[in-house]
Formats: structure tokens, sequence, C-alpha cells
């Protein structure tokens, strides 16, 4: 196993070379400089939906800084699209952008190249996803391949054009349900969580009220005085909930 055949975000100025991230706060970079000769390292996106790409395609790009160190050692990146989160099966992309992008700037695809640290030398590559990928999980691989003893690759700025289905509510249900007895006038009580499920990323939904009943309850007016102190608690447990949701890109609120 290669140690150093990974991928690592990266907050400041770094070295081999130097470089510093074309957006602030940070880049990411493969570590090619100290991994072996042939060593491949994928970097993966989130999971993109992707079903309504039009006829021309979409459109995904990324910023790679391309340097003058090393330049005889070809490290270098692709581009694929896949279903799945790996290799399997991915297609590699090849338009307009070249299928390879060498690190050293004297190499294929060759660009004007500045010493040292240059905001210069960060070069934007574009690719097209065809219509023919359409599908509800598509996932974007950077794939990084050291050729031993070169130098590091940093990427930053990743972008991509997606075409999602509008959000659709699926189904809901309680994640967790209390049915241990709550204490007579006590407070931060657990009493119910609730789980939605939604489809699709365009035009998020909103969920702006929650209705609950008094359903078996033996004494609901005297119940519902007991818990409503602890509403505060349950109400913090369920936004909780839909910003993890979120966070997700599965619901807003």
């Amino acid at each position: 196993m290669d140690a150093n055949n990974f991928w690592e975000r990266i907050n400041n100025t770094a070295l081999n070379p130097t470089c510093t991230p074309r957006s602030a706060p940070g880049m990411m970079r493969f570590k090619s400089d100290l991994a072996l000769a042939g060593s491949q390292s994928g970097l993966v996106s989130r999971r993109f939906d992707m079903r309504n790409i039009p006829v021309g395609g979409a459109t995904v790009s990324f910023y790679m800084y391309r340097d003058n160190g090393v330049p005889a050692t070809l490290d270098n990146i692709q581009i694929a699209y896949n279903t799945a989160p790996n290799l399997t099966g991915a297609t590699f992309l090849n338009a307009p952008s070249p299928a390879t992008i060498n690190r050293p700037c004297g190499s294929a695809p060759v660009v004007g190249c500045l010493a040292s640290y240059n905001a210069a030398n960060w070069h934007q590559y574009t690719y097209t996803i065809p219509q023919t990928a359409a599908n509800a999980s598509l996932y974007i691989i950077l794939v990084g391949t050291a050729a031993g003893g070169g130098e590091n690759i940093y990427i930053d700025d990743f972008s991509i054009q997606t075409y999602p289905n509008n959000q659709a509510y699926v189904s809901s249900s309680l994640s967790f349900q209390n049915t241990a007895n709550v204490g007579q006038n006590t407070v931060n009580n657990m009493v119910v969580g609730m789980k939605v499920t939604v489809d699709g990323e365009g035009n998020k939904l909103f969920c702006d009220s929650i209705s609950f009943n008094t359903n078996g309850c033996s004494a609901p007016a005297a119940d519902w005085l007991l818990i409503l102190p602890s509403f505060g608690l349950l109400e913090a447990h369920l936004n909780l909930l839909f910003l993890v949701l979120n966070s997700l890109g599965l619901v807003n609120r």
C-alpha cells in the first residue's frame, strides 16, 4: 500500500510546488510528489441529480495548478463520471479539454508557466457530460496519477451544471418515539423525532408547520400542560433534524 496515495484539503500555502488556493479558503492536493510511480487516487464528488441533462450536455470544470518543476515527470489528472462513487464502469471525459492534463506546463496541454508561485499558473479545464449520461445518481471523479518523483497536483474551484428533477415529497415517519413515562413537572424530555424523505434537488420544498394531536392521552389538557415546557427542546430536535437533511440536500426549512 502506498501511504502517500491520497487527496487532502489544504487551507494555506503549500509546497512542491509552492501554491496558494485560487479561491479562499482552501484547495485540494494530490500527493504525487511522494506517491509511488503509477499510484492513482480518486477525488469523488457528492451525488448529483442529473436526470434532465439537455441535448447539448452538462458542463463540469475545475482549475489545476500547472508548474515547471521536474518537467519530465508527467503527474496528471483525468476526469470521469459514474452512477456509483468508484471507477468500475466509469466513463472518462475528453472534450472540450483533453482527456489527460499533465502537471508540467511544458507537456500536453502546453501552457505558459511562470517560475515559482503565480496566480496565472492556475488554468481552467472544462468538459461536457453528454445527455446520454442523464441519471438520478451521477458522481464526478477526478483521478490523480503519480509518475514517481514529481511534484504535487493542486485543484481548486470545481464547478458543475446540474439538471435535477424538482423536489417532491416521498414519505415521512417517526424516527424516534418516547414510550417511557415522563416525570411530572420535568422539562427537556425527548418526545418524538421525524424522518422526511424527498426526491429531487430542484425547487426545494419547505416545512413550515408540524401538527400534533392528543390521541392516546387519558387527560390531554393536563398532559399538554406538562409537555408544553419541553416543547422548546422538541422544536430544537426537529430543527436539528431539518438542518441535517438540508445539509444533505434533501430538504429545506
